[in-house]
């Protein structure tokens, strides 16, 4: 996904005052990004499904908003855009091993922690270090009504059942890297799914 082309269009789109064929929106994010027709394609598409945009098609060829009110900038977040952002905070602090730029850690961090406030997510144990990044044994429980689910949908290839419930909740590990996509992936079931952190 590429964040500065979906900007770009809906700028366009919020435009009424043109219309906008394909190779208009082509145009307008430069030839730089190296777009292609596919590629706009692609990002109408994901703005459509991911952010709910109101996009149209008139003459089969010209697009715009059939809501002149929408605007990207406004819309949610997926719990995958959230766990992306923290991935890149993540990513960061690993950086900041490197004597160059560890005086920014403690910067970083505080980033993290607001981020994380912000987005309503659970922050990620720090620092996050080399050793951190080491894949080891992550647990987490299963309420019943999502255990088969979770079989049939494996979260990692490593993943097992360790042992069952009397109520038929089951308790699964996975030899992973704790990361803010496995932590987001657990939130995204409500309670039904909580990983064990030690």
């Amino acid at each position: 996904m590429n964040i500065d082309r979906l900007f770009i269009i809906d700028s366009c789109l919020r435009d009424r005052n043109r219309t906008w064929s394909l190779q208009d929106l082509i145009d307008q994010c430069g030839e730089a990004m190296k777009n292609s027709k596919r590629s706009i394609q692609g990002d109408l598409e994901l703005m459509r499904k991911r952010f709910n945009a109101p996009i149209e098609v008139s003459d089969r060829k010209f697009y715009s908003y059939s809501d002149p009110t929408f605007n990207l900038a406004a819309q949610q977040l997926t719990e995958e855009d959230k766990a992306t952002i923290l991935d890149m905070i993540d990513s960061l602090r690993n950086y900041c091993r490197f004597d160059s730029v560890k005086p920014m850690l403690n910067e970083i961090n505080k980033m993290g922690d607001k981020m994380a406030d912000t987005l309503a997510m659970p922050r990620l144990p720090r620092p996050l270090g080399l050793a951190a990044k080491k894949p080891t044994d992550i647990r987490f429980w299963v309420d019943a009504e999502y255990v088969e689910h979770i079989v049939q949908h494996p979260i990692h290839p490593t993943m097992q059942i360790e042992q069952y419930e009397f109520d038929g909740s089951a308790n699964f590990v996975v030899h992973t890297v704790l990361s803010a996509k496995l932590i987001s992936w657990a939130e995204s079931y409500k309670g039904k799914v909580i990983l064990k952190i030690e």
